[in-house]
């Protein structure tokens, strides 16, 4: 979210004209510092609030940690401007990408192409997150082996899965042969044992339905969080244009 100050007040007009009389700074000063008062006021106070009312809280200081103010800087007034928002250099696992979504979820869109639909257990622990492993693109990347159970010519649906995980071995996902409500489900197949018999140790990384579009319902949580600072800016400019006039006027 980007802040541009606007002095169209009368009020704030005769500020303005009064700032620039005493010193050529003084107006840069006070629009700046309008600027970045209202940035910080928006990361510290009214973005968490926007958070909390929004998402789930899965993390309590994932908001709080990965939000980030371009500061104002300089003296030219024509261009200046201050910016919040929400940024990944500061995440320590390249698993949590989350950060990266959050754009769609303030307006609203799609994430195409996912045929394969994570579940928990392809997901991080305490956030909607895809572990790395899961995602397409790094399996993909690592060409993780994908087989199809309904490939298999055996009669029985059993005999598909088993001779199917057998063959894909360990590692690798396999699509069971069984439709339910939420498509087929995929499995990593994390054990293979022959002691009476075959046994097929796995678990649900996947539903399966097909390349298909997954729609976000917009939040504007940023929206939601700039809109009260916004409203409050002229306010500001008030303050910090009287700090400046008294700062030169002693």
């Amino acid at each position: 979210m980007t802040f541009v100050l606007r002095v169209d007040s009368d009020e704030n007009i005769a500020f303005a004209n009064k700032l620039e009389k005493i010193h050529r700074s003084a107006l840069p000063s006070a629009i700046r510092n309008t600027l970045n008062q209202a940035a910080i006021t928006v990361k510290k106070e009214t973005l968490l609030e926007s958070a909390k009312s929004n998402f789930k809280e899965r993390q309590p200081n994932f908001f709080k940690a990965n939000s980030k103010v371009d500061f104002a800087k300089g003296f030219n007034v024509n261009s200046m401007e201050s910016v919040v928002g929400m940024f990944s250099n500061k995440l320590k696992s390249e698993d949590n990408y989350a950060v990266k979504n959050l754009e769609q979820q303030e307006e609203g869109g799609t994430v195409g192409g996912k045929a394969f639909i994570p579940q928990k257990a392809a997901r991080i622990s305490g956030w909607r997150v895809t572990k790395k492993k899961y995602r397409i693109a790094d399996m993909t990347k690592n060409k993780t082996k994908v087989f199809d159970s309904e490939d298999n010519k055996s009669d029985k649906k059993s005999q598909q899965w088993i001779k199917t995980a057998i063959h894909a071995g360990v590692g690798s996902i396999v699509l069971g042969n069984h439709r339910g409500k939420k498509g087929r489900v995929g499995y990593e197949i994390t054990g293979i044992s022959n002691v009476n018999g075959f046994k097929i140790k796995q678990k649900a990384v996947f539903s399966v339905q097909g390349k298909r579009e997954i729609n976000i319902k917009p939040t504007h949580f940023m929206k939601e969080a700039a809109l009260p600072v916004a409203g409050k800016m002229d306010k500001m400019f008030y303050e910090n244009a009287k700090f400046q006039i008294e700062k030169y006027l002693r």
